[in-house]
């Protein structure tokens, strides 16, 4: 509901403004850690708010997994925090999101 708030205020105070709602990114090693499960309810209740005119939504998790699901050690050692190549996987899915919402 705060994040939904947070939305509305923007939308009320600055209605030409895009908005990027990103995903909470996975954690946990496996599709059923309890983390990543909250996590996925989470996403799925955020990614409602999108509307596709003003509010957009996007879960850049799939680009850190493998094609098991799984994150693994070399994109993030603890199952929370990324690794250098966490990021280098992350970077280029959220730029291009940027980018299409700023017209480039």
């Amino acid at each position: 509901m705060g994040i939904e708030a947070v939305v509305k205020r923007i939308n009320a105070k600055q209605p030409a403004s895009k908005i990027l709602l990103l995903g909470i990114l996975p954690q946990g090693r496996r599709k059923s850690d309890s983390g990543r499960v909250m996590f996925d309810r989470v996403n799925a209740l955020i990614a409602k708010l999108s509307d596709g005119e003003t509010v957009f939504f996007r879960d850049h998790g799939p680009a850190l997994l493998d094609a098991d699901g799984r994150l693994t050690a070399e994109v993030s050692p603890d199952g929370t925090h990324l690794t250098r190549l966490g990021y280098e996987r992350w970077a280029p899915v959220l730029d291009d999101d940027l980018r299409k919402l700023m017209g480039y």
